[in-house]
């Protein structure tokens, strides 16, 4: 009968970090040596805790089945002399069988004539391979850093304190680091210290939850969530929701218990960003908020123990107190000092050894930023804000706050833009203009205008000195500028913020003249760099549209657009419209062409198509289009297919030339899908390449124009199936 089998390795407290990485990889490490060992299960779940790692596997077999596997060996020649009799290579693959010799036999390989045999084996009991197997798994979990201890040469996380190893109700005789293996583990360390016999594996988190352990890592979080909503609801608040706070804390407890405390509301004058980041980044505390979106001044910590909740609330009020007051002293003088003054000091501020100083920078995005506002339709009134917006948007890099609190550049910006008398809209930019994934879908126009001459400022100056990204390396992080950048890029355009923003092209060739009248110059020519730039965006662009990579915050620009990776390049490989240096140029008719071959991609009279277009367009790739001559055409079925394309041909263009890439697809598909089936028909269709030049010609020209109907919306031809 198939038994459910438990191992937990308990430790002295674990890294967080430590132990997600080890849950991560322990099912595969033990499944694949049971299915390597023929030991037949069911599903695996990873359980763990700071002072635990587990892992419980369902339906785990009573023993291997027999094996009867056929082995090929080695040529018959080589097998028999001249004589007929066996060789020691026979011989020697015999006993690797453990078989007579008299029992191999002769088989025909598409190789010739081999020696082969049939190993058996009997299979064995899965509590007798199991000990073994489970060592080795608990040897491979890797840990960033290993460590040892007291006499053992073994190397682990941290040092192991007990072992379980459980076959159902049975112990399994599992040995590792000096120690053996049982039923009794241990429950919180504080809570309920005591020993803990556990009856069976599926008895192990109901009974560890009794003593104050939610092993289960996904149960934990949800009771941490459910006591923290519940704690902010008893303060009069709502709980700022932090999906890294959770993670972090998660690793750091084995029972989520909560402890508020509080600090003075003068702090209240601060930014609220300053305020959030003191309690996560150095605290890993929660924020509470009134109902109206107002920080209160109130926290809420995560601890393993809160048996002196009062002793606890006053040791982090006090650590609360002084972060703040630190906080509060940097802010101040900030303020007082004002981004003109932080301004003139990043001329000494190094940018990068080959691309000058931070002050270069901002002149460089100033040219650029207000070549992107205006080919957007900007004013002279806007222009001038862009300006003032460009040239204060990395002053706080100088700034106290920001050297103490990274995380606040752009918004300590604000702040001290705000406190100075500069207008909202431009204040608000100089926060913005990181494009920082937390911003997403509020970012205005000067921000943008501003934030795009940036992130190409980097890329342009980064690959033209070299650093541009290989493989994993990406030194200069141009992949997060430039997603970054795409991402705000479509936001701002579903939104209809900024105007109509010009190609990416366009944007980095203003970069590069800004280099080019700014300064440092750079040693390579624009002509040199482009096609470098161009490829590298095509290549990001089909990674961020590819409906099966992970793009992170990305997403939420990128919804309802996204779709297989053979149709995004697909479409990124169409040609160009009119003026347009690639088929990428405009990045929202990009995705609405995505959208539009993805949903029709389904139907089968597209399916139809793209497979005669991929025939047609393999046959004409040196074609140039060109209407044929119907007095020429001598066979039905190309008559039927010039007809029916004549007949939708003007509503395939006004459609794609209006955008309406669906109706040109559908369009297309309707008309043309059936006609080219039968012209292909293997039986009755049209043989392309007649012996009459003149014929041949003609029908290759007609199918070069056909094959291109649609080439302004994607290219068909590189789409997955078809013949």
């Amino acid at each position: 009968m198939p038994a459910d089998l438990l191992l937990e390795i308990g430790c002295e407290e674990i890294p967080a970090s430590f132990v997600a990485g080890a849950l991560a990889a322990l099912p595969g490490l033990l499944l694949g040596r049971l299915d390597a060992a023929r030991i037949g299960h069911g599903e695996a779940r990873a359980l763990g805790s700071p002072r635990r790692i587990a892992l419980f596997v369902s339906g785990v077999a009573e023993r291997q089945p027999d094996l009867a596997e056929e082995v090929s060996g080695p040529p018959a020649g080589a097998a028999f002399d001249k004589d007929g009799k066996p060789t020691k290579a026979a011989e020697a693959f015999a006993k690797k069988l453990g078989i007579d010799v008299g029992a191999l036999r002769v088989v025909d390989t598409p190789k010739g004539k081999y020696l082969a045999g049939t190993r058996r084996e009997t299979g064995r009991d899965s509590a007798e391979l199991l000990p073994k197997l489970l060592g080795e798994a608990i040897a491979a979990i890797p840990f960033r850093k290993s460590m040892r201890w007291g006499r053992s040469e073994v190397a682990f996380g941290r040092p192991i304190h007990w072992l379980v190893a459980l076959l159902g109700d049975a112990v399994l005789d599992v040995e590792y680091a000096a120690l053996r293996a049982g039923r009794v583990t241990y429950g919180h360390r504080f809570l309920a210290p005591a020993a803990i016999e556990l009856r069976a594996p599926a008895s192990y988190v109901e009974q560890l939850r009794a003593a104050h352990v939610f092993v289960d890592p996904d149960e934990r979080s949800a009771k941490m969530l459910e006591r923290l909503h519940a704690k902010a609801k008893e303060l009069g608040g709502e709980l700022v929701p932090d999906e890294f706070l959770v993670d972090e804390n998660l690793g750091l407890v084995e029972e989520p218990l909560i402890v508020d405390g509080g600090f003075e509301a003068s702090f209240l004058t601060l930014p609220d960003r300053l305020i959030v980041d003191v309690m996560r980044t150095h605290q890993r505390y929660f924020a509470v908020r009134d109902a109206a979106g107002k920080l209160l001044p109130r926290y809420l910590a995560v601890v393993n123990t809160a048996n002196d909740p009062e002793k606890i609330r006053k040791g982090n009020d006090r650590v609360m107190r002084a972060r703040l007051s630190d906080a509060r002293f940097f802010v101040d003088t900030d303020r007082k000092a004002g981004l003109e003054t932080y301004a003139k000091k990043l001329a000494g501020v190094r940018y990068h050894a080959k691309l000058g100083s931070v002050a270069d920078k901002v002149s460089r995005i100033a040219d650029a930023a207000q070549g992107i506002a205006h080919a957007s339709g900007a004013d002279s009134a806007t222009l001038a804000k862009v300006g003032l917006t460009a040239a204060l948007a990395k002053a706080d890099l100088a700034a106290l706050t920001v050297g103490e609190f990274p995380e606040m550049q752009g918004y300590a910006g604000r702040d001290v833009a705000l406190a100075s008398g500069v207008d909202a809209d431009v204040a608000d930019a100089i926060g913005q203009h990181w494009f920082n994934p937390e911003d997403a879908g509020s970012t205005n126009a000067l921000a943008l205008w501003v934030g795009l001459a940036d992130k190409l400022d980097h890329l342009v100056g980064g690959f033209a000195v070299g650093l541009a990204p290989s493989g994993s390396n990406d030194p200069f992080s141009m992949r997060r500028a430039f997603v970054r950048a795409v991402t705000a890029y479509l936001d701002a355009r579903t939104r209809k913020v900024g105007g109509t923003l010009p190609s990416f092209a366009f944007i980095a060739k203003l970069a590069y003249d800004a280099y080019a009248s700014r300064g440092p110059a750079l040693p390579r020519t624009w002509e040199s760099l482009a096609p470098e730039l161009l490829s590298f965006m095509k290549t990001r662009l089909v990674g961020l549209f590819d409906e099966a990579v992970d793009v992170g915050a990305g997403a939420q620009a990128l919804a309802g657009f996204r779709a297989p990776r053979d149709v995004v390049e697909a479409c990124i490989d169409a040609e160009p419209r009119e003026g347009a240096n690639t088929a990428f140029d405009d990045l929202d008719d990009l995705r609405l062409r995505i959208a539009a071959v993805r949903d029709a991609r389904g139907t089968e009279a597209f399916a139809k198509l793209a497979t005669a277009f991929k025939r047609a367009a393999k046959i004409t790739k040196d074609v140039v289009p060109q209407d044929p001559d119907p007095a020429r055409f001598d066979h039905p079925a190309e008559k039927a297919l010039w007809l029916a394309y004549a007949a939708t041909r003007d509503a395939i263009e006004k459609a794609t030339a209006g955008g309406a890439y669906a109706v040109a697809v559908e369009a297309a598909s309707k008309a043309i899908a059936e006609p080219m089936d039968r012209f292909f028909d293997k039986d009755e269709g049209v043989f392309v390449m007649a012996d009459d030049l003149a014929v041949r010609d003609n029908r290759l020209r007609m199918l070069a124009t056909i094959a291109s109907a649609l080439r302004r919306v994607a290219r068909l031809e590189v789409l997955d199936g078809g013949n």
